[in-house]
């Protein structure tokens, strides 16, 4: 375990040192929770995209109705599929 040093600026922002951020997979416009522990203690924590954590970003088409999402589906999955048997045979080649 290390101990890396950052300095708070003016506006209250801090950087995360590079060592940091690589060891933790934190890219830029990454999201971090700072998580506190105990009186004294603080950590960062990465924060994980989850279904849960996006639900609602995307408003539901509303032209559409429950058959016409079941055709949607079903031309989805067969695109797909074809996409997959195109690449198969021309890893193939």
């Amino acid at each position: 375990m290390g101990e890396y040093v950052a300095t708070v600026t003016g506006k209250g922002q801090l950087t995360l040192p590079a060592a940091i951020r690589r060891r933790m997979g934190i890219d830029p416009g990454d999201r971090v929770a700072i998580v506190i522990e105990g009186e004294n203690g603080a950590r960062p924590r990465r924060i994980e995209h989850t279904i849960e954590s996006v639900r609602g970003m995307i408003p539901a088409p509303s032209d559409l109705n429950s058959e016409d999402f079941d055709d949607a589906i079903e031309d989805a999955m067969g695109d797909h599929a074809d996409f997959v048997l195109r690449r198969m045979r021309e890893e193939t080649r």
